[in-house]
């Protein structure tokens, strides 16, 4: 397992409060295989220089500079960029506990899943727990669609998944560009394409920061209306 290569996709946009704690929280996990890709969309705060000084620090970080297209289009290039043979999303204001990956990709592999949740049903705490029992804390594995209709599990966000990204990439998955609530497009039909998946039911190794001025927490405007639309 210590060969396997997980790419993690940071899209990063005027986070220079949180960019730093997400991402050494990535670096300082007790799984050390890692490509994490960061992906800074036109920013105009002091990400770039931060995104570049984790990159002359790090082998392991790669930067893509470009201007500004939105959440989705980052993601898209990130994942162009992805080389692992499992790739996740985190967004760059949150942050993960340090044993996440590395008991993440062992259930993957353990159970031959094409994607897991890390969003547990009682998620966000703001102390992670260390260690789990991967046995008790894992749901059973579901096919895609017995996974939307009857675990109880779902959940939207492409942060909550990791994916076999030969899954994602024999599927030509693409984040819809150009829209708000590219998951919602997205990660559904992707979960729907799934043979075998499973989630997290108690551990919760993922901190999802509910900060102002984010795009779940800003106002409903004439273009998230225009996206709902287009998504339905």
């Amino acid at each position: 397992m210590e060969n396997t290569l997980v790419s993690i996709v940071i899209p990063v946009y005027n986070v220079e409060k949180y960019l730093r704690k997400c991402i050494e929280s990535v670096l300082n996990q007790t799984y050390k295989n890692i490509q994490i890709i960061l992906v800074n969309d036109g920013s105009t705060d002091n990400s770039p220089a931060l995104c570049d000084e984790y990159k002359q620090m790090y082998d392991k970080v790669e930067v893509i500079h470009k201007s500004n297209g939105g959440l989705p289009d980052a993601r898209n290039a990130g994942l162009k960029r992805a080389k692992g043979e499992y790739v996740g999303f985190i967004d760059s204001d949150d942050c993960i506990s340090s044993n996440c990956l590395g008991k993440c990709l062992e259930i993957m592999e353990r159970d031959d899943l094409d994607a897991l949740v890390v969003a547990p049903s009682v998620p966000f705490r703001e102390i992670f727990p260390y260690k789990f029992d991967s046995e008790a804390d894992v749901s059973k594995v579901y096919d895609g669609e017995s996974f939307l209709l009857d675990s109880g599990f779902f959940v939207v966000g492409a942060w909550c998944y990791i994916f076999k990204r030969q899954f994602w990439h024999n599927n030509n998955f693409e984040f819809y560009p150009g829209i708000s609530y590219e998951d919602t497009q997205l990660i559904p039909w992707a979960i729907a394409h799934c043979m075998r998946i499973a989630g997290l039911i108690k551990f919760s190794c993922y901190d999802y920061i509910q900060r102002n001025g984010s795009i779940m927490n800003s106002p409903v405007n004439q273009h998230k209306i225009k996206s709902i639309a287009m998504i339905v």
